[in-house]
């Protein structure tokens, strides 16, 4: 209840202006809650024909704190103490992390095939766009597994119903002529999911 109450505030008030860098404090297990929320945008696609929502999308982007927040709860919740386990678990978050900017997003409908975000079938489009780059399409897309069940428990939020999907969504971290898709120097991030029902864009602003 309270992740869902966070995650309503969060579609009703002026996202937060965050930034990518890592923070200056580790985070722990008891901030996930807030962190997520914070790193969590969410949109609709109405139908207008229908005057109902077809599409709900909620995006958390796992940058460097809210990764650090996860790790810190994966860790408790799964009472990880052996070293060697946890440098493991550590190296793989790390190595997923540097494959470029990552987001889990979550999405619901009445229609579970319009919930469905894989690219071959050809209903959504998604694209990222900074305010000095242009657009970049996902390297990687794949449904979450069933059994991912702490990320599923984490990230339920308002999108709780049988016809919602979690996608683990992963875009490059650099154009193909070497910049960086997201400069310094930007100050705007957009994740935009379009197709024959409609738009949105979740929107992130960033610090300088």
């Amino acid at each position: 209840m309270r992740r869902a109450l966070l995650l309503l505030c969060l579609g009703a008030c002026a996202p937060p202006v965050v930034s990518l860098r890592p923070p200056p404090v580790a985070p722990s297990a008891r901030d996930y809650d807030r962190i997520c929320a914070r790193w969590t945008r969410i949109g609709r696609v109405h139908a207008w024909q229908e005057m109902d929502t077809a599409l709900l999308v909620a995006a958390t982007l796992r940058s460097p704190e809210f990764q650090q927040a996860y790790a810190a709860r994966y860790l408790s919740v799964y009472g990880i103490a052996d070293p060697a386990e946890k440098e493991r678990f550590l190296a793989e978050e790390q190595r997923l992390s540097s494959q470029g900017l990552r987001f889990l997003i979550r999405t619901a409908g009445h229609n579970h095939r319009w919930t469905d975000l894989d690219p071959h079938k050809g209903y959504w489009r998604i694209r990222l766009l900074s305010d000095d780059g242009p657009e970049v399409a996902p390297a990687q897309l794949e449904q979450a597994r069933a059994q991912q069940g702490l990320e599923m428990e984490l990230y339920r939020g308002e999108l709780a119903t049988p016809f919602a999907r979690s996608f683990h969504v992963t875009f490059p971290a650099v154009h193909p002529d070497g910049r960086p898709v997201v400069s310094p120097a930007a100050r705007r991030l957009v994740l935009r999911v379009a197709g024959p029902l409609g738009k949105t864009e979740l929107v992130w602003m960033l610090k300088k």
